[in-house]
């Protein structure tokens, strides 16, 4: 089973990206850089991420060309629930950080939090490619709201009898 996060040690806390506003609890997702940081292309980066209660939990990314991954849990077997209060740090397979792969651009990570699980069965997944978002989700977006709506509405049917919250932190890439 691949770990997919990873509590921060305490003097590694505390984030420069605010709480957009919640229905529950709030839930954060910030890069230790600050706001909006610039990255360049190979660059691994550690992504944070924050529910101040427990929940079930989804985190996306949005790449600078307008496609949507998931990365956050790994598979649908995979825990999907983390302890509130508590900081942890976003890992790939293999326990590594999140490497830009992006073109120059804007690209955001957002995290979706629930006080229920999450149903993957509209997004289709296999072992060798992942997560297949694209029979719940447009090919490209252009903004990142549409793209968070798409995913609370893929993965949480009942997302108005719901209680959760979504956060973004945006990214810029350069040459």
């Amino acid at each position: 089973q691949t770990l997919s996060a990873q509590l921060l040690p305490p003097e590694s806390r505390g984030w420069a990206h605010h709480d957009a506003g919640a229905r529950i609890s709030g839930a954060r997702i910030w890069f230790p850089r600050g706001p909006e940081p610039t990255f360049r292309r190979g660059e691994p980066v550690q992504v944070h991420f924050r529910a101040d209660r427990e929940a079930y939990v989804a985190i996306a990314q949005l790449d600078t060309s307008g496609r949507l991954s998931l990365h956050f849990p790994s598979g649908p077997r995979d825990p999907q629930w983390i302890r509130g209060g508590q900081d942890h740090l976003l890992l790939l397979a293999g326990g590594r950080p999140w490497v830009v792969v992006d073109d120059p651009g804007v690209g955001h990570f957002f995290i979706l939090t629930a006080d229920r699980p999450l149903d993957w069965s509209r997004l289709g997944y296999s072992r060798d490619r992942g997560w297949e978002l694209s029979g719940a989700m447009a090919p490209a977006y252009t903004d990142p709201n549409d793209a968070m709506d798409d995913l609370v509405w893929a993965v949480l049917p009942e997302w108005q009898e719901a209680d959760f919250h979504l956060d973004l932190a945006s990214y810029r890439v350069v040459r």
